[in-house]
């Protein structure tokens, strides 16, 4: 593999990571605005504090399924989710 390779897949997935990092401050802030910063900030660390476990957890169980078979149901899922917004759209 060459750094040409590698060094776009890095900026895809943290171009992909910064989007849902808005997505996700514009919640907290909406959250915030609206019913309080107090359970805006608490409902953000809960949900941090679940992600990190939830990576420490499961993380390591997903190297033994094969690339491919991951690949392949993560695909499907996102063509489902992006039908059903299309669907929304249209």
């Amino acid at each position: 593999m060459s750094w040409a390779h590698v060094g776009t897949v890095i900026l895809a997935a943290f171009l992909a990571s910064l989007v849902e990092f808005v997505e996700a401050l514009t919640i907290v802030l909406a959250v915030g605005t609206t019913r309080g910063w107090r359970s805006a900030i608490v409902g953000a660390g809960a949900g941090a504090l679940f992600l990190t476990v939830l990576t420490l957890a499961v993380g390591p169980a997903l190297q033994r399924i094969p690339l491919t078979s991951l690949q392949l149901v993560v695909g499907v899922l996102l063509v489902l989710f992006g039908m059903r917004w299309l669907r929304k759209g249209v």
